[in-house]
């Protein structure tokens, strides 16, 4: 059975209660599990497990975070169920995912918040951060579903739009918004490969291509590769004599992640080329950059939806159902 928090090999194993946090994470397993293989549980013991859940969750997180790796294959396996592959990108179901599913993303973010970061190690610090940013920007857009543009919702990098400012959990006792979150990874974290792991939910930056989420021992390698991929996709870049044209997302994250200048954001871009487009940029003396249209990157939803049964009432949180 999966586990959403494992103890590193070197770790002993913790002298007081042992079981919470397999309880724990059982009970986030059976919420994220594609739910043909669930029995719909009765509402009585739906809301014992999720009451034992919270605490379980809590309580295991508190023990084990000085050591603990996160495991975030199970929403993963989810994300998998509600999105298509079309072309370099993965697209998601947003319609989809709003009817069946925005609680179920809801009771996932809440056990991420109930850990405690500050005493992760660097790199699954930064995988956490960007798993629940992204988490929160793909719930965030099923919410708002249906919508063609995310313009004034979203807004720009300078000026965001209350879906990037709404404060939407607490983590650590800071609340916290899709934005303060990114402000975070920002500041913390300046390579400018992070670009490439801020899931931005439109055409116009980095798919969340699978596996959605970022590994603490791996993320640095994961960042890279997601860079190589995007740089070298279809139609992202395009080479004019000695002229590159680049997508907009670069000149938002230019003053955070280039010193906001635009020979770093070149070199960089050049580093990262390969094949046709490593001997277009040879020559390449400018940069110029698109301007962002804002197309939510989402797939349409399917003709017939499958009968999914319904998660446990409620999750970590109680309230409404939610299917998965």
């Amino acid at each position: 059975m999966a586990h959403f928090l494992k103890k590193s090999s070197s770790h002993r194993k913790p002298p007081a209660r042992p079981l919470a946090l397999f309880a724990a994470a059982s009970i986030v397993s059976l919420a994220l599990a594609p739910a043909h293989a669930q029995e719909t549980p009765e509402p009585a013991a739906a809301e014992t497990a999720t009451d034992a859940a919270t605490d379980a969750a809590t309580g295991a997180a508190a023990e084990t975070t000085e050591t603990a790796l996160i495991d975030y294959s199970k929403i993963d396996e989810f994300f998998d169920g509600f999105s298509i592959k079309k072309g370099d990108r993965r697209q998601f179901r947003y319609a989809q995912l709003q009817r069946q599913a925005v609680q179920t993303l809801g009771a996932y973010s809440t056990f991420l918040a109930n850990l405690k970061p500050s005493t992760f190690s660097e790199n699954e610090q930064l995988a956490y951060w960007l798993n629940l940013r992204n988490i929160l920007v793909v719930r965030a857009i099923a919410d708002e579903t249906p919508r063609r543009s995310l313009k004034a919702a979203r807004g720009a990098f300078d000026d965001p739009g209350e879906m990037w400012t709404r404060k939407r959990l607490a983590v650590e006792g800071e609340q916290m918004s899709i934005h303060a979150i990114e402000q975070k990874i920002l500041q913390n974290f300046s390579d400018p490969n992070v670009l490439y792991g801020l899931y931005q939910g439109i055409e116009d930056g980095p798919a969340l291509n699978a596996p959605a989420m970022f590994s603490g021992p791996t993320v640095n390698e994961q960042l890279q590769e997601r860079a190589k991929f995007f740089v070298n996709a279809r139609r992202v870049m395009s080479v004019k004599k000695t002229a590159l044209r680049a997508p907009g997302v670069y000149e938002w994250y230019k003053p955070a992640l280039f010193n906001d200048s635009d020979d770093a954001v070149l070199a960089h871009l050049k580093a990262h080329a390969g094949g046709d487009l490593q001997a277009a940029l040879a020559d390449a003396e400018k940069i110029d950059f698109r301007k962002i249209t804002y197309r939510i990157d989402a797939a349409p939803a399917p003709r017939q939806v499958s009968d999914f049964n319904r998660a446990p009432r409620g999750g970590f949180t109680g309230g409404g159902g939610s299917g998965s």
